[in-house]
C-alpha cells in the first residue's frame, strides 16, 4: 500500500510524483502594459518550504503581503501541531505513541478522522488501502533494499499483523487488536493536513489559494482567471507533463511505485498489495482528482495497487470522483465514476 509515515527524509517518506503548480508567469497574468485592476490590488504571495518531508508550497492571491505572510504563518504552526499527530519520526507524536505501546489513550479529534475516512477506504477497496501495512512494508524495504530473500514466515508474520479491521477507534481510546499492528498514514495524513490549511485560510477571509502539502488543493484562482493550472509530471522523465490540469474548489494526489524504489529495476517498490505483500506493477502512476484532498490521497494508493476492472466500483462506494492512469505499458486513460450508496 504505502511506505513510512510523514514526518521523514523526503527519499524515504514521499511515494508520489510532485506536483508542478503554476507559477505567476504561467497562469498569464499580465507582464507589462495595463493590467487589470484587480490583479494589481491582489498579487500572489508565495511561500515554499518542506512539509512533513515533502517540497511544499503555498500561492495566495491577496493585496497585502504581510497579511498574506502572517496567514502562512498561522497554516505553519497548524502544520507543526499535526506532524505531532501524525509522524513517525517525532518520538512522542501520536502515531509513534500508538505503534510502541499498542494503545492510545485520548486521541486527537485529527487522528480518529483520518482512522475514520482510512477504514472508509479500506471497505471500499477491499483492503488496497489499509493503513496497517507498517510491519510488513518495513520487512520489505530492509530486505529488498539488500537484494535478499524474503523468508516465507517472516512474510507469513508480517501479513497476519496487516488488517484495518484490527484498529478500534473511540473517543477515548485508538486500541491494536493484536500485538505488534503499526500503523502509517503516509497514503492518506498528507491529503488530510493540505485539506487542514485550507479550510483554515478559508476561514481567515482568504479564499484564492493554491496549497500544496504533499497533495494540491486548489480553492478561488486569481481574480479574471478560471482556474489554477497545474501539471503532473511524467513519472518517467519528471522534467515533462503527464497531465495538464485545470483545478477550482478541486484536489488531486498522485501516487506512483517509482517514487521510491527497493532494487535497481524497480520491480520491488514501496507501494504493496497488502494481501500479497507484492509490489504491483502493472500502472507508472495513479492520480484521483476529488473535492477533498485527504480522500484523493488514499484512493490514489487504492487504485493503484487495485487491477483496473475494480477501479469504478470502489471510486462509486467513495461518492465518484475522476482518475488518471498511466499504465505499464505507456498508454494512459481517464476513469470518471459517478457515486452511488454503499
Amino acid at each position: 500500500m504505502t511506505g513510512p509515515a510523514p514526518g521523514g527524509p523526503r527519499d524515504v517518506s514521499r511515494r508520489r510524483a510532485m506536483l508542478l503548480l503554476a507559477t505567476a508567469a504561467g497562469l498569464g497574468l499580465p507582464r507589462g502594459g495595463v493590467a487589470e485592476r484587480d490583479e494589481v490590488a491582489s498579487p500572489l504571495f508565495e511561500w515554499r518550504g518542506s512539509v512533513l518531508g515533502a517540497e511544499s508550497r503555498l500561492l495566495l492571491a491577496h493585496p497585502d503581503p504581510a497579511r498574506a505572510r502572517s496567514a502562512v504563518e498561522v497554516c505553519m504552526a497548524e502544520v507543526a501541531r499535526l506532524e505531532r499527530v501524525f509522524s513517525l519520526y517525532v518520538a512522542e507524536s501520536e502515531v509513534m505513541r500508538l505503534n510502541r505501546e499498542g494503545r492510545l489513550m485520548r486521541p486527537s479529534l485529527d487522528l480518529r478522522l483520518v482512522l475514520e475516512e482510512a477504514r472508509r477506504v479500506s471497505l471500499a477497496s477491499d483492503g488496497a488501502f489499509d493503513v496497517t501495512i507498517q510491519p510488513l512494508w518495513r520487512l520489505m524495504a530492509d530486505y529488498r533494499s539488500r537484494s535478499l530473500s524474503m523468508p516465507p514466515k517472516a512474510l507469513d508474520t508480517a501479513r497476519r499483523l496487516v488488517a484495518f479491521e484490527g484498529i478500534e477507534t473511540a473517543s477515548s481510546v485508538v486500541a491494536f487488536a493484536r500485538p505488534g499492528m503499526a500503523v502509517t498514514l503516509n497514503g492518506i495524513a498528507q491529503g488530510y493536513i493540505t485539506d487542514r490549511v485550507a479550510d483554515l485560510l478559508q476561514d481567515m477571509g482568504y479564499d484564492r489559494v493554491l496549497v500544496q502539502l504533499g497533495e494540491t488543493m486548489a480553492l478561488d484562482p486569481p481574480a479574471h482567471r478560471r482556474d489554477w493550472r497545474v501539471a503532473v509530471p511524467d513519472p518517467r522523465a519528471p522534467e515533462q507533463d503527464l497531465w495538464a490540469l485545470s483545478l477550482r474548489h478541486r484536489a488531486v494526489a498522485t501516487s506512483s511505485g517509482l517514487a521510491l524504489k527497493f532494487d535497481a529495476g524497480g520491480r520491488y517498490h514501496h507501494l504493496l498489495n497488502a494481501k500479497t505483500g507484492v509490489s504491483p506493477n502493472h500502472y507508472l502512476s495513479v492520480s484521483v482528482l476529488g473535492p477533498r484532498a485527504m480522500r484523493a490521497d488514499a484512493m490514489s494508493t487504492a487504485l493503484f495497487v487495485l487491477p483496473r476492472e475494480a477501479a469504478a466500483s470502489a471510486m462509486a462506494r467513495l461518492g465518484g470522483g475522476e482518475a488518471l492512469f498511466l499504465h505499464a505499458d505507456g498508454r494512459t486513460s481517464r476513469l470518471e465514476v459517478k457515486g452511488f450508496a454503499a
